[in-house]
């Protein structure tokens, strides 16, 4: 009985077998990454614009401080220090002392005004640690001066990219 089942099976006429087609174009989305970066940009636009990295050089091109700013854009943000009253808020590292553990902190204030930006921190101990950056907006972007307690250094500020940019 096996036998007369193998003989039919063998010399029955094979159907033929459709071949999948090739998807029409295949898109490479390396596991959500496209929908992640579109989520990302359309939250960012509703950040103020001040949100993101920046870093401050002083007016002979050495780097010193990069400066993280969080700039709600006056929308409640529950990371905030205060979610129901959002401001712009933020952090700093001194680049010359990126491994002392005093060379990072918050920022004590950060004020924007339609004059321009105070931001105000304190890298040491005491009031002699005290540092405020001054800027003003102009057309070559944030300029302004950095002021401790016995020195004034002339300083820009621009946008500093955590990430580079994506094609």
């Amino acid at each position: 009985m096996i036998a007369l089942a193998v003989l039919a099976l063998a010399s029955a006429d094979a159907a033929p077998v459709a071949e999948p087609e090739p998807p029409a174009a295949a898109v490479d989305n390396a596991g959500g990454t496209a929908e992640v970066l579109a989520d990302f940009q359309q939250e960012q636009g509703k950040r103020g614009p001040l949100e993101g990295r920046w870093r401050v050089t002083a007016q002979d091109g050495t780097p010193l401080y990069l400066i993280e700013l969080a700039d709600p854009g006056g929308h409640p943000d529950p990371r905030s220090a205060r979610p129901e009253a959002p401001r712009l808020e933020g952090a700093w590292l001194d680049l010359g002392r990126t491994e002392a553990l005093d060379g990072a902190g918050y920022l004590a204030a950060a004020k924007s005004t339609p004059r321009g930006l105070v931001l105000m921190f304190y890298e040491g101990r005491g009031r002699a640690g005290a540092r405020t950056v001054h800027l003003r907006l102009t057309e070559d972007g944030w300029r302004g001066d950095l002021r401790s307690r016995r020195r004034r250094t002339f300083v820009t500020m621009n946008r500093d990219a955590l990430i580079a940019a994506l094609p």
